[in-house]
Order: structure tokens, then C-alpha cells, then sequence
């Protein structure tokens, strides 16, 4: 069996400068030198040099844990949190063979970091970043990884998403899925899209602004896409609509927070094969779960945002009706239900036991598992 090891879990505890010791012991010969000579002290605990090689090892490597660990040890010493991540990261990209997964933003300072210099990066299958990096990082990405499956990309004000392109042209025949972060100014938004519509398979939005630009991608057709997500707000509903049209009937995971009736009814209709939804319904549209149900054979998860009171200016449906709802017409593979709890009031114990004795009685039976949240605010989990 192959072992490799996760970053992430070399150090979870980031403020232990006994992390950093131990990565400047792997350091070779030269780098320690440079460190030296520019009276960079950090203690080690050991003056041997640690049981394994940590770097060899690395499969996951996350650069902004580096840069975290550098600089709660080095504090205000500037010159020398660049000099010693870069000879970090220079030692990781000297002995790691393959990288499967890569986190890089540059949140607290650009790094000279280059991919010809880091050959494992040729079989990099995931990659999560910011768009405010270097327009050589994402032109290096786009000639060296040609097996990119992940990319996650958080968005930047004021930052040209045009860099990223290439990218994703030189990859569109791997990628599967697409996670979008910010979005502020995306108005290149569908050419980030352009030529991944064969193979794409996740589409994640995640943005607190309106999304204006959907407009141009609600004709494009995604061939195999079987998720979409949006949290906080999603693009026009008409635009969307149209959307679904096109790509409704691939989808098996679908997850918003902000739609209007009229898309509500659409899912029913546009998208037959899900087996997971996410959606907000008031309180006067138990119709349209029932519709839902009665279209979407499929359909084994629902979350559903539920409030006995006035929340946020609005009615939303009961629990009592979701569950008299779930019991009695949702389909035969319908295996898990979600509600998110808005109201000050537990549910009541009569409304469980009675929902439980309906479930009981299904036929098919089947095991259900009921999840309650009690939360202010939604958030889509990826």
C-alpha cells in the first residue's frame, strides 16, 4: 500500500514552532547557509536530524500553512518569513515525486514560486488558489498539468479572471469540478466555462453578490454535469430556469438558498434524476414539495429551511407538514431528510412520534435518517 502524508496533518497545530524545526532540520546543507548568513536563527529541539525525511512523503501540500507557520514563529521579521518559506517550499519541490492536491493564496505575500522548478506538479489532480496570483503561475499551470481534475478559484476584487483561462483550456478534457469563490466582477465568468462543458461534473457558485453574468451560460449545454450549487444568492431566476432546461435532467445534486416560485415548480419538472435538493420553500407551497416528490422518483435527500414563526420577513412551511409531507409522498428511495430549524420552538415530541409511526408503516420500508439544524443562517456544505 502506498503511504503518503497530508500536509494538513503534519501540522495542525500551526502556531508550534517545533513544526518549523523540524522542516528546517529536512532543509539541505545549502538552504540552512542562506538562513545562516542572513542570521536567521531558528532552534531545533534535536541537533539530530529527524526520523524521516518529511518532505519525500507529501502527497498534499498546502502553501499558505507554511507561510502560517513561518509567520506566527518569525512575528515581525519580514525579510525572513519570505526567505524561509521560499527555502521550504524550494525543498518540497526538490524531493516531492508527485502532488496530487495544491493550496496556494497569496494572502500574505507573492512567493517566486515556479512550476518548471517543481516537476511533481505534473500529476497535480487538484488545485485551490486565489485569482490575484501571478499571470506566469496560472501560464506555467496551463503548460505543465495536463491532469487537473479539482480546481477551486476565490475570486479577488479587482482582479483579471483572464489569466485563469489558459488554464482551463489546456485542462478542459480532466476537470469534473469547478468551485467558484467571490465572483465580484465576473463578467468573464462564461469563458471560464468555455470548453469544459463535456466533462464537467460539479459546478460550485459561492458568492455574496448578485450574479449578473449567468445570462451568457444559461444556453450552454454541460453534457454530464450532476451537480450545481449556489449559496447566499444564485443568478436570475429566468436565467437559471433556462439553464435547467438545457441541463435539469443530468442533475443528481442541486443545492440553493434564494429562488421564487416559479423555479421551485420548474425543478419538479426540469429535473427528474436528482437524488439531493436543497431549496427554500413558504410557507403556502406544499404543493410544490408534493409536486417535487411525485416527479423526482429518485430523489433519496432533501434539505428544507422550516419556521413556526416569522422569519426574516417571511412564512416558510412547518415541520409538521414536512413531515406528514415526507411520510406519505415521497418516493420509495427517499432515505434522508434535512430540516434547518429557524424558530425559537423545539419540534414537538408528538410531531416525531407520529411522523415515525407514518415512516414505519411505508412500504417500501426503508431506514431513514432525520437530520435537525438549528441555525440562523444557511450554508451549503461542499
Amino acid at each position: 500500500m502506498e503511504k503518503y502524508l497530508d500536509i494538513d496533518t503534519l501540522w495542525n497545530n500551526i502556531v508550534a514552532s517545533s513544526i518549523l524545526s523540524t522542516l528546517v532540520a529536512c532543509l539541505p546543507n545549502e538552504s540552512k547557509e542562506l538562513l545562516c548568513k542572513n542570521e536567521i536563527s531558528i532552534l531545533t529541539s534535536t541537533s539530530k536530524l529527524p526520523l524521516y525525511n518529511y518532505a519525500t512523503f507529501c502527497k498534499v501540500l498546502s502553501i499558505n500553512c507554511i507561510s502560517k507557520i513561518v509567520i506566527n514563529v518569525l512575528k515581525d521579521e519580514m525579510s525572513g518569513k519570505i526567505l524561509v518559506t521560499e527555502e521550504i517550499i524550494k525543498m518540497f519541490a526538490n524531493q516531492i515525486n508527485s502532488v496530487r492536491k495544491l493550496s496556494y493564496y497569496s494572502n500574505y505575500h507573492q512567493l517566486n514560486f515556479s512550476f518548471p522548478y517543481f516537476p511533481g506538479l505534473r500529476d497535480l489532480s487538484e488545485l485551490r488558489c486565489n485569482s490575484n496570483l501571478s499571470s506566469d503561475f496560472y501560464k506555467q499551470l496551463s503548460q505543465i498539468c495536463r491532469n487537473l481534475h479539482i480546481l477551486s478559484i476565490d475570486f479577488e476584487i479587482n482582479y483579471v479572471q483572464m489569466n485563469i483561462i489558459p488554464a482551463l483550456k489546456n485542462n478542459s478534457n480532466t476537470i469534473t469540478k469547478l468551485c467558484l469563490y467571490g465572483c465580484h466582477n465576473s463578467s468573464n465568468l462564461p469563458f471560464l466555462f468555455g470548453g469544459l462543458s463535456g466533462d464537467l461534473l460539479e459546478v460550485l457558485r459561492f458568492s455574496s453578490y448578485y450574479i449578473e453574468d449567468f445570462i451568457q451560460l444559461q444556453h450552454v449545454n454541460f453534457l454530464n454535469l450532476q451537480t450545481l450549487k449556489f449559496s447566499y444568492h444564485c443568478p436570475k431566476h429566468e436565467h437559471l430556469m433556462k439553464f435547467l432546461e438545457n441541463n435539469g435532467k443530468n442533475l443528481k445534486l442541486f443545492h440553493m438558498t434564494n429562488s421564487n416560485k416559479a423555479l421551485r415548480l420548474s425543478i419538479a419538472n426540469l429535473c427528474p434524476n436528482l437524488r439531493s435538493l436543497f431549496i427554500v420553500f413558504n410557507d403556502d407551497e406544499l404543493n410544490i414539495l408534493k409536486t417535487i416528490f411525485n416527479n423526482c422518483k429518485y430523489l433519496e435527500s432533501i434539505k428544507i429551511w422550516c419556521s413556526s414563526t416569522i422569519y426574516d420577513g417571511k412564512n416558510y412551511l412547518v415541520e409538521e407538514e414536512v413531515f406528514e409531507t415526507v411520510a406519505n409522498y415521497s418516493p420509495n428511495n427517499f432515505c434522508e431528510l434535512k430540516i434547518y430549524n429557524t424558530s425559537h420552538f423545539q419540534i414537538s415530541s408528538k410531531d416525531l412520534e407520529s411522523f415515525f409511526i407514518s415512516w414505519k408503516n411505508r412500504t417500501p420500508r426503508k431506514v431513514l435518517s432525520l437530520i435537525i439544524l438549528r441555525t440562523e443562517k444557511i450554508f451549503v456544505q461542499v
